[in-house]
């Protein structure tokens, strides 16, 4: 753990280095991405058709 003398630097001193991130790395953004519902495989269940071996 990394100890800080002054915390309130500290903080500005992240936020600096957060600035200089692009938007996609940045994590204090929200990305389309982090909203796209992954299918569920319960939902193709009405798609699958039983076949015979």
């Amino acid at each position: 753990q990394i100890q800080c003398d002054n915390p309130h630097k500290c903080i500005l001193r992240a936020q600096q280095l957060l600035d200089t991130l692009p938007p996609k790395w940045d994590p204090r953004s929200e990305l389309p991405e982090d909203y796209i519902r992954k299918p569920n495989p319960e939902d193709f269940n009405n798609y699958w058709t039983p076949f015979n071996n």
